[in-house]
């Protein structure tokens, strides 16, 4: 084959290379200029757009696509070459006889270079503009890794059990299996323990547990199994829910171990949405209960009674509870003590700390009630050992913060500030003034509680919680029905069991707490009544009008319902101190002036826009609580002003840009109103800090969460209800000229600074008083920072810093 090329079309080719290399020498200025453009465009929207965003989804525990993170790695390795070319490269260039005469061979290098390099960020940035969702939820955190096993005693009489359990979860024959045993004696410690180790070795694939109480609540058990799964369950009825559960477990083809903890009574897995035993397909189901009978009902293969400790390790666990090094004397007496405790670790560990430190004629007197007791108890003779614990409180509002808690529901987090609120009503506390200082007594009751192992630590993450062990809580039930005329009630049929006992109404607190209820309490005649909790699903039926007409001394009122309005009698209690309203579905609340005596308000609703102005009548009010009113809109002007009394405002996130703002034709309250008013505790948000108040009303401030600026820090929004948060963003002179930084900076445990400018102008604050308290600091997009990390090294408390 010939080939012919004619002169014409080498010419051509020619002229067209040449033609580009003219093109890149002439259009080298504009190629670097675009390069640099473009790459600054790049930087900027990783570090504005998708880093944020990123940084947002690794806090919440987000799992990152992997284009994300490649595209990251591409932006940092561009914009690091983009830079050594134009600052190397080019310099070379510039150098070259000043930059007269570069040589066009380097020039057309350069350009060519740059032109390449600009079109693989445009392609960059036009990959980051495709970006829509850049992460998918995380798993959830293994349930081992959220218990504390730390510290527990291996007795030797559990190890033998703890290893047969141990085998039965590794026989594929074995679908479900029992734990069971008296209250007490350490069934769900044993389970958390197996639970790690199952997770350790990965037995299973998955790992669910839910706690299935006295009263068992469905939708609480499918969604606390559902949460495990990583299976979403909308707010459906139990029927959908229970099959979307079903499905999930049926199909997804993975051993999973299902744990159903404190089984009271026959659960009806078809109802909850577990499978049948032919269904399991390497599924293992464990239980714990108290009653081996129940187990077996529910299909339970193998049951493993777990027993009391032996003689010897009750002794053990009983001496080292007691901190006690027994001389000759005592040690006869406390002998029989530890005997009479029967092996029960609950009971030993609670009566071995009452007697901490306790003279001897109060063990012997101890030992003689435990030997004489005739009380009826519920688990043998556990009750008398509890109460014996109860009995030794030195400190009487111990003892009645102990009952208080016995109001709430089984295996329920209590807020701390549920019992402040509902003992201030009360009036528990001698010798306190105001809101703040009964908070401190009853953390300080808590900590006596605690200590007595009557009280165990709560495990929510957003309010400071305490719980009771179900056991423990009978037994308060049990006292306060008989010395204090207090009654949980948690049925349909204790409820009528109750009212036809003709004492009824001596009653002076009730707590009604359960799911569900055929129709409300009516015509309750108690004139002795104090107190009165009202907790359960009513199906939005209203209270009958006249509900609280025989209830005229009530001090304290909760109701979380979701009842459609406030019943007229409401007016009618003229000695009520503190009220709650959960759930609420009105925004009807006119009533609620004239409850002339109330000092403690707290109202939970989606459906109130406008704060009644009736609230502004309420002269002893003390404590106002609208953090969960997320759809306030106005709050009438003078109505803040008339609380004279007001100490504590708490206020929702959602109302940061009302303040001051016209709502139609009306002005929304504003900040200033509170500056005749002695404030210790604040939380608010506003869009900056020309806002906020005078000083005067942060002079007193000890429990505060204040924001200022448009751009909340992740970290703020998830910290305890505890914790004094000061969030701060916009011109420094602002803030400073407020004077809320120089105020609060040495109470602030948690401090956000998000794009403050001339950051300096308030830290000079720190040379005299620091922040002595801070335990974590966060600072976004602010100049100056080195002025702040020369100012935090002077917090050696501070636990986390974090500069952005």
């Amino acid at each position: 084959m010939e080939y012919v090329i004619t002169i014409g079309e080498i010419a051509k080719t020619l002229l067209s290379s040449i033609a580009r290399l003219i093109g890149h020498l002439i259009s080298y200025n504009t190629n670097i200029k675009n390069l640099e453009k473009e790459l600054q465009k790049l930087v900027d929207k990783k570090a504005t757009e998708v880093d944020p965003r990123v940084d947002e989804a690794e806090r919440n525990l987000e799992i990152i696509a992997e284009s994300v993170i490649q595209w990251q790695k591409e932006v940092d390795d561009i914009n690091q070459k983009g830079k050594e070319f134009l600052e190397n490269d080019i310099e070379v260039i510039n150098k070259c006889l000043n930059g007269l005469c570069p040589d066009p061979k380097s020039l057309y290098s350069l350009s060519r270079k740059a032109k390449e390099m600009t079109k693989k960020v445009l392609g960059l940035l036009q990959e980051a503009a495709k970006f829509d969702e850049i992460t998918h939820p995380g798993p959830p955190p293994k349930i081992g890794s959220t218990f504390i096993t730390e510290g527990i005693r291996d007795f030797e009489s559990r190890e033998s059990i703890k290893n047969e359990v141990w085998e039965a979860l590794k026989d594929d024959k074995l679908s479900m299996i029992s734990i069971c045993g008296i209250g007490g004696v350490g069934k769900t410690t044993m389970v958390k323990q197996l639970v790690q180790e199952v997770e350790r070795q990965k037995l299973f694939d998955e790992v669910a547990m839910a706690v299935v109480s006295q009263t068992p609540n469905i939708k609480k058990i499918q969604g606390d199994i559902a949460s495990c799964l990583s299976l979403k369950l909308d707010d459906e009825s139990e029927l959908t829910r229970a099959g979307k559960l079903r499905q999930r477990l049926i199909n997804c083809g993975k051993p999973i171990l299902l744990i159903l903890d404190d089984v009271w009574s026959e659960l009806d897995f078809e109802k909850i949405g577990l499978p049948s035993r032919g269904e399991r397909k390497g599924h293992t189901i464990m239980l714990t209960s108290r009653n081996k009978d129940v187990c077996n009902k529910m299909g339970s293969e193998k049951n493993f009674p777990v027993d009391v400790l032996t003689n010897e390790e009750a002794w053990d666990l009983f001496g080292e509870m007691a901190g006690i090094s027994i001389d000759h004397h005592l040690h006869h007496t406390a002998t029989e003590i530890a005997n009479e405790c029967g092996g029960l670790p609950i009971a030993i560990v609670n009566i071995a700390k009452a007697l901490k430190n306790k003279r001897r004629n109060i063990w012997n007197d101890a030992l003689g009630q435990l030997k004489n007791s005739n009380l009826q108890d519920i688990s043998g003779d556990v009750f008398s050992k509890i109460e014996l614990s109860y009995k030794f409180l030195e400190h009487e509002k111990a003892k009645l913060c102990f009952l208080l808690c016995s109001l709430f529901p089984e295996d329920f987090n209590i807020r701390v500030e549920d019992l402040v609120r509902y003992g201030m009503g009360l009036r528990l506390f001698k010798n306190v003034d105001n809101v703040h200082q009964a908070r401190d007594r009853v953390y300080a009751l808590i900590d006596v509680l605690k200590g007595s192992f009557l009280l165990l630590e709560g495990d929510n993450k957003w309010y400071d919680s305490v719980k009771m062990h179900d056991l423990v809580r009978d037994v308060a039930i049990s006292i306060g029905s008989s010395d204090k005329h207090w009654n949980t009630i948690q049925s349909d049929a204790r409820m009528k069991e109750w009212r036809e006992k003709a004492g009824y109404k001596n009653y002076t607190a009730i707590s009604l707490v359960y799911e569900k209820i055929n129709g409300h309490p009516n015509d309750l005649e108690c004139p002795k009544l104090e107190l009165l909790q009202l907790s359960y699903d009513c199906q939005s039926q209203s209270l009958p009008n006249n509900v609280f007409e025989g209830m005229k001394e009530l001090k304290v009122l909760a109701l979380a319902l979701g009842i459609p309005s406030l019943p007229q009698s409401l007016d009618v209690l003229k000695n009520l101190r503190t009220l709650r309203l959960v759930k609420f579905k009105s925004g009807q609340m006119h009533t609620i002036g004239a409850l002339v005596k109330l000092e403690i308000l707290e109202i939970d609703t989606d459906y109130l826009w406008e704060l009644p102005e009736e609230i502004g009548l309420l002269k002893n009010l003390r404590l106002l609580d609208l953090r969960r009113v997320i759809n306030l809109r106005y709050i009438p002007p003078g109505v803040l002003l008339g609380l004279s009394k007001l100490e504590e405002l708490y206020v929702t996130d959602k109302f940061m840009m009302k303040w001051e703002s016209k709502d139609g034709n009306k002005i929304n309250a504003s900040l200033s109103e509170l500056e005749t008013h002695h404030i210790t505790a604040l939380e608010i948000t506003v869009p900056k800090a020309s806002i906020l108040p005078k000083d005067s009303v942060f002079r007193n401030l000890i429990r505060f969460k204040i924001f200022i600026g448009h751009k909340y820090a992740y970290g703020s929004l998830v910290d305890r209800d505890s914790v004094n948060v000061l969030h701060l963003e916009g011109e420094a002179n602002d803030i400073k000229e407020n004077g809320i930084f120089a105020l609060l900076m040495w109470k602030t445990e948690v401090l956000n600074l998000v794009e403050v400018q001339n950051l300096k102008k308030v830290l000079y604050e720190l040379e005299d008083y620091g922040f002595p308290d801070l335990k974590r600091s966060s600072v976004d997009e602010c100049v100056e920072q080195e002025f702040l990390v020369d100012a935090l090294e002077r917090v050696p408390r501070s636990q986390e810093i974090r500069l952005s």
